[in-house]
């Protein structure tokens, strides 16, 4: 994710590489999902006008900076009829959902064109790829170097959460009149999946209680 192209006034448009084949969401109501990943590609191209063609080759052959004005032409048409077509780019709702963000950045009030860009600000992919490079390139070097992470069962994680959401309410510069904590740090519609689920064997105290001025007090 990248923080939009556009100005405020403007339709958002995102980041030249994000409207590749891959990147982009598809109406599971027609054809997209009968059409194999590979050829993806191929089909939008079709759909897209002649003069097009060569900024949409270099966005999906990742080269879109090198033929940048093409490929922004391609961005602005998809960003206008996409939807129409059948495909786009996630909306800014939907960036803030894959992030865990959502519930937070509703409770600020944004506008969408500020909601786009502080998910652009919160995800750097150039980190992201430095961050899981070196574990990779040793994996695939000797499968027996693999990193080994033991991950808390999402009980652990709500008690966690829960903690520190308290401490943050004792802080002096808190106010509840204007200020709140997240209920939970997991998106509404898979909490009760997650903590009811089973992830193996896991000793944990059932959750606990929210911060006061949290949203479960609310």
């Amino acid at each position: 994710m990248m923080r939009a192209w556009n100005r405020p006034h403007e339709p958002i448009l995102a980041s030249t590489y994000q409207y590749a084949a891959q990147h982009l969401l598809y109406r599971a109501d027609d054809v997209w999902p009968f059409i194999p990943p590979t050829k993806l590609a191929h089909h939008i191209k079709r759909l897209l006008p002649a003069p097009l063609h060569r900024g949409w080759e270099s966005i999906t052959r990742g080269r879109a900076e090198t033929q940048e004005a093409e490929a922004i032409n391609v961005a602005k048409f998809i960003a206008a009829n996409g939807a129409r077509l059948g495909f786009r780019t996630p909306d800014a709702e939907e960036r803030t959902r894959a992030l865990g963000i959502q519930e937070y950045v509703r409770s600020l009030r944004l506008s969408e064109y500020d909601t786009f860009n502080a998910t652009g600000n919160a995800f750097d992919r150039d980190a992201c790829y430095c961050r899981i490079f070196h574990p990779l390139r040793e994996w695939a070097a000797d499968h027996n170097t693999a990193p080994q992470h033991n991950f808390l069962h999402p009980a652990e994680l709500m008690n966690a959460y829960n903690d520190l959401a308290q401490v943050a309410a004792k802080q002096p510069t808190f106010n509840p009149a204007n200020q709140h904590t997240m209920e939970s740090p997991f998106p509404r519609d898979l909490q009760q999946h997650l903590l009811q689920g089973h992830f193996g064997p896991c000793d944990h105290q059932p959750p606990h209680r929210a911060a006061p001025g949290g949203r479960a007090d609310q």
